[in-house]
């Protein structure tokens, strides 16, 4: 992102005395002005050779009778002139701490300047307010008198006069233009800072339709610009079909999902989706799952809403010795999403997040409804996630989250049940994950190394929703529809995969990417006694390949350990194939 915008980047001209380029020539040659500290040493120069040529004069005149000596040569080159500082006053600072510069203009106190050495002290301070995202503000210096020692540096901060867009023939409705203003409200008439204006640039571009670059132009007044967002727009709409076999064999295994995503459909550069996931196959043997879901997501500046609902339905017989049940299931849930950008600056991000989402799930069997596996919950969470990139392509993800079942929402109330073993709906959980991406490179070959941790705790006895669950194609790999769960635990999962960009193919096959993995994690159950701590281990290898309209994942998986009572799954085979339009 950032090399965008540095090359759609024109700053605008402060004004004369912000041109911070060196001294050239001789201060005697009085050559044309090329620097603000340049035309006050030049001021200086100018009153200190008048001052010494009157005391020149007075001096022959005194010592013209005298006898005559060998006088010793004066140089009154500019690069000779320098002036005693002792106090350095900096105004028109406000949006960093003075502070800031305590250290920077300490350094420059009681000595000697000349003009390198005021411009570099110029640059110095430009450079720091540059560094904090400020990049249309600048330090110059006023027309002034240093006879006294005191140096005064004026700072113009930069301000955004407006936001505009560039003129765009494929989004021109009235509906688009007020998700812009929206977007960039907190920016019109504030302080310029690049990280502002990168937050909304990432806002556009997260959408797959929309690529948005910047520049800055020069605004009226000094110290003013104007922002121009240009952007280009695809068709907003992606239909996506997809088959795997993610189900589980009591339900149906081959999955179908049909999903269709829009691109700021009430134009205020929001996102939303319908999905359809389900397997009908084995309607007639009693086996069924479906489920469908939607989302929505609008932007505001450093904000976001989120809106999720999602409803799923299942159906599985239950064989017994005497005969065999239909047992079937629906579950509802609802969540609200708020997240806000703390800070942001060019290696990282920080972002908290705070949720509001009820669940409702209700079992039968035989059409009895069962209470003890039937519930709704009510759960409050808090979030903070960090991003942090480093020199050489690295990437540190990390998590932390706090969960807190309330009671409201026709949850029920932990105090009207006294069964201490009994689940809690108003728990208390932590949870925290922890992510390194490194790429690297094997002689012309691309590749990564992901490393992923994840964990959760909690002291409370949860519901199955709630606990951690281990196994599977997204946990520890090797044991598809075999897995534990418990109130706290963790799992950690190690992926080495290269890039292989495809000389053949064409548009239909584009990129190859072979991966290798291993994971393990265990988990922990308050009331369980014995084997508090029932581990799995596996292992997995596969490639992901990817056309222009396509995409596909083969995973071959093996178990590695596991504890002794569960059912040994053996190798499995997982696929999924996808179709964009």
């Amino acid at each position: 992102m950032l090399s965008v915008i540095y090359k759609k980047i024109r700053l605008p001209a402060v004004n004369a005395f912000a041109l911070l380029v060196p001294i050239v020539g001789q201060a005697a040659e009085l050559l044309p002005l090329s620097s603000p500290a340049d035309h006050i040493v030049q001021q200086e120069q100018q009153r200190l050779l008048e001052q010494r040529r009157q005391q020149q004069d007075v001096e022959r005149e005194r010592t013209r009778q005298a006898p005559k000596k060998e006088q010793a040569k004066t140089d009154y080159s500019a690069s000779n002139v320098c002036f005693d500082i002792s106090d350095i006053d900096l105004n028109g600072v406000s949006l960093l701490p003075v502070s800031d510069f305590s250290s920077l203009l300490q350094s420059y106190r009681q000595r000697c300047l000349g003009s390198k050495e005021l411009n570099q002290l110029l640059q110095a301070i430009t450079q720091h307010y540059f560094n904090k995202g400020y990049v249309t503000s600048r330090a110059y210096l006023p027309q002034q008198n240093l006879a006294d020692g005191s140096l005064t540096i004026e700072v113009v901060e930069g301000v955004v006069q407006s936001v505009k867009r560039a003129t765009d023939n494929t989004v021109d409705s009235e509906v688009d233009e007020e998700g812009f203003a929206g977007l960039f409200f907190h920016v019109a008439d504030q302080p310029l800072n690049l990280r502002d204006l990168e937050q909304n640039l990432e806002q556009i571009n997260r959408l797959r339709s929309y690529r948005a670059t910047m520049q800055l132009l020069p605004g009226d007044e000094a110290g003013s610009s104007v922002v121009m967002i240009e952007q280009d727009r695809d068709k907003p709409w992606q239909l996506t079909g997809q088959v795997n076999n993610s189900g589980q064999p009591s339900t149906g295994e081959i999955q179908q999902q049909v999903m269709l995503g829009w691109d700021s459909p009430l134009g205020l550069y929001d996102y939303g989706y319908l999905s359809y996931q389900g397997d009908n196959k084995h309607k007639n043997s009693g086996k069924m799952s479906k489920s469908v879901s939607g989302h929505w997501d609008v932007p505001l500046g450093y904000w976001n809403v989120l809106v999720d609902a999602s409803r799923f339905k299942y159906s599985s017989v239950v064989h017994s010795d005497v005969r065999a049940f239909t047992t079937t299931g629906v579950s509802n849930s609802q969540q609200l999403t708020v997240q806000r950008i703390l800070a942001r600056d060019g290696d990282s991000k920080l972002r908290v997040e705070g949720s509001l989402q009820r669940k409702d799930s209700k079992n039968y069997m035989a059409g009895v409804l069962l209470q003890n596996s039937s519930r709704t919950l009510a759960i409050a969470s808090l979030g903070i996630n960090h991003e942090q990139y480093f020199s050489g392509g690295g990437l540190l993800l990390s998590a932390l989250s706090y969960q807190r079942g309330l009671d409201a929402f026709d949850s029920p109330d932990d105090d009207d049940n006294r069964d201490r073993y009994a689940p809690k709906a108003q728990f208390d959980s932590y949870g925290g994950s922890l992510e390194w991406r490194q790429p690297f490179r094997i002689g012309e070959l691309g590749g990564q190394y992901r490393t992923r941790l994840v964990g959760q705790y909690s002291e409370d006895e949860l519901f199955g929703s709630e606990q951690i669950s281990i196994g599977g194609q997204y946990t520890v790999r090797g044991y598809k529809g075999n897995s534990l769960s418990g109130d706290s635990g963790g799992y950690w999962r190690n992926d080495v995969s290269l890039d292989i960009a495809t000389p053949f193919g064409g548009p239909w096959l584009t990129r190859l990417s072979p991966f290798i993995g291993l994971d393990t994690g265990y988990v922990r159950s308050v009331f369980i006694d014995g084997d508090k701590y029932p581990r799995l281990s596996g292992w997995a290898t596969g490639v992901n390949a990817n056309g222009q309209h396509w995409a596909a994942t083969l995973q071959w998986s093996q178990p590695i350990k596991a504890p002794r009572y569960m059912r040994d799954t053996g190798e499995q085979f997982e696929f999924s194939v996808s179709l964009f339009l």
